[in-house]
């Protein structure tokens, strides 16, 4: 039990960080990057993902959730339903994202892992790719 909740403080301490650190870098800017995620998959998982990467978008001040296509938007697609595997007594979460600008030009893929517990780690890791791809392609 006290790994559990170790983990999960150790979650909420590292998006914490990650939303300061995106803070700091769009006030340096002055603006946040509109960002729209897509989720062309149809099962439960998948859905979870999407939901809790959204959650991750709109505390984040580096980025702000739009609905919209418009060219200045930045796009996460779930391409394809997000997989998992029971490892023991718990369940791991594999995902493949992809990135484009509102411009429909492809950005690249990445993929990762968390526990189905800790959504909020995939999301973070997702966002971090995101910055990279969001940097390349806003300067």
């Amino acid at each position: 039990m006290q790994i559990r909740l170790f983990g999960v403080r150790v979650a909420a301490i590292t998006i914490a960080f990650l939303i300061v650190m995106a803070y700091t870098a769009v006030a340096a800017r002055g603006r946040s990057i509109p960002v729209t995620v897509r989720c062309n998959a149809d099962d439960g998982l998948s859905l979870r993902l999407r939901d809790t990467l959204e959650n991750t978008i709109k505390s984040s001040a580096n980025f702000s959730l739009s609905s919209s296509s418009e060219p200045s938007t930045f796009l996460i697609i779930i391409a394809s339903n997000v997989r998992s595997k029971q490892v023991d007594r718990r369940t791991r979460v594999f995902y493949t994202v992809e990135f484009a600008s509102g411009h429909h030009r492809d950005l690249g893929t990445t993929s990762g892992s968390c526990w189905v517990n800790t959504l909020t780690k995939c999301a973070a890791q997702i966002i971090k790719k995101v910055r990279s791809a969001a940097r390349e392609d806003y300067q």
